[in-house]
């Protein structure tokens, strides 16, 4: 398994396993805990379904895997999945959130891809965070690092599809920064240490988002600085749609937890906001635990993969991504 694979099965699972749960409260799940696959639910899909995380992720692959960045034509594959329920596990999409629905309809409108996103303060939600993972290979490949200007730019333009504010670029440029880093360290709190280091210096001289990272508890100087790194308790994590929220959460579940299996459960089991969660967070695990291989319980349980819902659709996309890239 290459780590394009990696991080879109981690992804796939981790979202798979929140969207029987998604909007569940922590104290329902605390009672009810979820500890793997399982259908009906919140949305009465089959046990191991995939939702928009995926979807968009996928398509944004799809689109990447011609060559270049072309953002009328990842809008366009994205459209595709919101008006034919393209890159979906049964040919039915549900589960698409209110600031992305803007966006789309502000696009079909006849705004420019890179200004269909909302700008404003209410308009960061998760929604281009839980889609970004696919610009990290794509940078990887072509430049080794996510940090030129370059890179940056277009992850603030991908974002910017839908979501238009600072915060969400920042947050974007940080999780992709950061899983470069889980691929490149020794451990993973090397990766998240030394990929929030970069951001920040990348952004010291750029007000307009560098007051941004104040928002995000990782970069908070009295947790980045003290020894214990980092300190927060699962009752300082929240559950929310809010992006600020769910960076927080995928990066507390990585630290705190060893191996895919506790660590994405431990994402699903906050509640809220549970596919996004288990998601972005798995992404990250995914690409840890499956490209080390140290120990097979610490990857992801193969019965879980075996349960996913049109995994070759995931598969053919990542291979024909994977065969894009330079070297691939």
């Amino acid at each position: 398994m290459n780590e394009i694979e990696a991080g879109f099965l981690g992804l796939a699972v981790g979202d798979a396993l929140g969207v029987p749960v998604e909007f569940s409260s922590r104290a329902q799940l605390d009672a009810h805990p979820v500890d793997g696959m399982f259908g009906n639910g919140t949305y009465r899909k089959p046990a191991g379904t995939w939702s928009d995380d995926t979807s968009l992720s996928l398509a944004l692959a799809d689109s990447l895997a011609h060559g270049e960045v072309d953002y009328a034509d990842i809008m366009a594959k994205f459209i595709s999945w919101y008006q034919d329920s393209a890159y979906t596990t049964d040919g039915q999409r549900f589960d698409i959130g209110t600031t992305t629905f803007a966006a789309f309809q502000r696009f079909l409108q006849g705004a420019e891809p890179t200004q269909s996103g909302g700008p404003a303060d209410s308009d960061n939600g998760n929604g281009s965070l839980m889609r970004i993972l696919p610009i990290t290979f794509y940078l990887r490949a072509r430049n080794g690092k996510i940090l030129t200007d370059e890179g940056v730019d277009i992850i603030h333009n991908l974002s910017a599809l839908t979501h238009r504010h600072p915060r969400s670029q920042v947050a974007c440029v940080t999780y992709c920064n950061i899983a470069h880093h889980v691929l490149e360290d020794s451990t993973l709190l090397e990766a998240v240490q030394n990929g929030i280091a970069e951001v920040e210096e990348y952004y010291a001289d750029k007000p307009t988002f560098f007051k941004e990272l104040s928002k995000f508890k990782y970069f908070r100087k009295d947790e980045l600085n003290n020894p214990a790194f980092p300190s927060l308790e699962r009752d300082d994590v929240r559950s929310s749609g809010y992006v600020v929220d769910t960076l927080d959460a995928a990066l507390w579940c990585l630290l705190h937890h060893e191996g895919y299996h506790d660590t994405v459960l431990a994402a699903v089991n906050l509640g809220g906001d549970t596919d996004t969660k288990g998601a972005i967070c798995g992404a990250l695990a995914g690409l840890y635990y499956q490209t080390r291989k140290v120990d097979e319980s610490t990857m992801i349980p193969q019965l879980w993969l075996d349960e996913i819902v049109n995994k070759e659709a995931i598969m053919d996309i990542c291979e024909r991504f994977s065969a894009s890239l330079p070297n691939g």
